[in-house]
């Protein structure tokens, strides 16, 4: 397994270069800085795991900073792309851009201690309940489909349980 870069996600207005401490006063700043209302992501929802990246809280743990959006989960290299993504979501009226009620179900409830450790052994432990977690689910789902399979061979004239009748 190829290890993730460590990220800090800088809450920055792309418009004047001022850095914001959390998502929510990003989003205060450019209503009234700036005349850009967006909404916020909803609040119990985690960021989604990323395969190349590891987010981080401490910018002095980070191996690189990244540009991110205040109002759904995507990020950037480059204050410019940023700009461009915001006027995006204005653009399209729909500030989340959908995102967050499409995938709703992938984002986990948020545990700071869990997601973001010094150590690491928080993530680890959380990876190793996912990964429970979607062994059981596998398991349900071939269940079912098992069953469903069971259920189409008895419909079928030549089926599993339904046996010819010979010259009747």
């Amino acid at each position: 397994m190829s290890s993730k870069i460590a990220v800090y996600l800088q809450n920055h207005c792309p418009m004047c270069s001022t850095d914001l401490s959390q998502a929510k006063t990003l989003i205060n700043h450019l209503k009234s800085q700036h005349q850009m209302e967006l909404s916020t992501r909803k609040t119990s929802l985690n960021r989604p795991k990323d395969p190349a990246y590891n987010f981080v809280k401490d910018q002095s743990d980070a191996q690189m900073e990244r540009y991110a959006c205040p109002s759904c989960w995507s990020h950037f290299s480059e204050p410019h792309e940023l700009e461009q993504h915001l006027k995006m979501h204005i653009n399209q009226g729909d500030s989340n851009m959908g995102e967050a009620r499409q995938h709703q179900e992938d984002y986990e409830e948020y545990d700071e201690e869990a997601a973001i450790s010094n150590n690491g052994r928080g993530a680890k432990d959380k990876e190793s309940d996912k990964d429970a977690v979607y062994l059981q689910k596998s398991k349900e789902l071939f269940n079912t489909l098992d069953d469903l399979i069971a259920g189409f061979k008895k419909l079928l004239p030549y089926g599993h349980s339904n046996k010819k009748n010979g010259g009747k």
